[in-house]
């Protein structure tokens, strides 16, 4: 995740269900003062089976408040831009746009508008089915 994409974070809250209908919506939780759509970050990126319990939340910066739910924090670098470079692969680019090599290890960087384009899509495509 860039951080300029990302409002905050914050150790995960109860996380109260509603009925499913966005495969990966979680609920909501309360946060900030406010009642947040919690979505899986996995489910979002394809993980379908990681379903390990979330214990972070990362808040998605843009019109609509939403709390992206994770496991695991592993840590963080500040990179330079210069040393994010574009993502090879097309089809896995639509929510993993860049990728940035630290300590000899490759991790993707995950563009927080692609993911709110794949929930919008997914909200608005449920509310046709209907």
């Amino acid at each position: 995740l860039r951080l300029a994409e990302v409002a905050g974070f914050a150790a995960a809250r109860k996380i109260v269900p509603l009925p499913n209908v966005v495969p990966a919506a979680l609920g909501l939780a309360g946060l900030l003062g406010a009642l947040l759509p919690v979505y899986s970050l996995a489910a979002l990126l394809g993980r379908a089976g990681d379903d390990e319990e979330p214990r972070w939340f990362a808040l998605a910066t843009g019109r609509e408040p939403v709390a992206l739910a994770f496991a695991r924090f592993d840590g963080y670098a500040e990179v330079a831009r210069g040393e994010l470079h574009p993502l090879g692969d097309a089809a896995a680019a639509q929510q993993v746009t860049r990728v940035v090599r630290v300590e000899g290890r490759h991790f993707g960087v995950v563009s927080i508008p692609s993911l709110m384009e794949s929930i919008a899509a997914s909200v608005i495509g449920t509310a046709k089915e209907r």
